[in-house]
């Protein structure tokens, strides 16, 4: 349904039209035209959210190839945890560009601040203690188990 904006002095100022009334409107649209491109973007979205219900080529649907994904996620994890090194990433925690979370081997988690330029480490806060950190669930995993023995 499509709704005339109208500004405080009566004027149209432009028109609402819902997104989900964008595929009815579509065929009047003139292909390359600044609205056509501009229903293109806005439906983006829509479009991505349906692609993830389809599947690829490979019968793979976009929620298995996430699903493959993380698992080799965990597995890359898992190695990094077994030669003895953290894993550092960033998440809603890391206030400021430089800060950066570490991983330690233990499953605890330590908020730093990284200097590019110097290659250096400020630690700032204890996020997380042995085992209870985004990662430890990892030191569970049967993968860890039987790659640590």
């Amino acid at each position: 349904m499509i709704k005339i904006v109208i500004n405080k002095d009566k004027k149209n100022t432009g028109i609402f039209i819902p997104i989900e009334d964008f595929e009815r409107i579509r065929p009047s649209v003139k292909t390359g035209s600044t609205i056509d491109r501009l229903m293109d973007e806005l439906t983006e979205s829509e479009k991505m959210r349906d692609m993830k219900q389809q599947t690829f080529d490979a019968d793979i649907s976009m929620k298995d190839t996430e699903s493959i994904h993380q698992y080799k996620l965990e597995e890359f994890y898992i190695e990094t945890f077994l030669s003895g090194k953290p894993i550092y990433y960033k998440d809603s925690r890391c206030q400021n560009p430089s800060d950066i979370i570490r991983a330690e081997t233990d499953g605890s988690e330590t908020l730093i601040n990284y200097d590019w330029e110097t290659n250096m480490e400020m630690e700032i806060h204890r996020l997380a203690n042995a085992g209870e950190g985004k990662y430890a669930y990892l030191l569970h995993d049967p993968r860890f188990l039987m790659k640590e023995l």
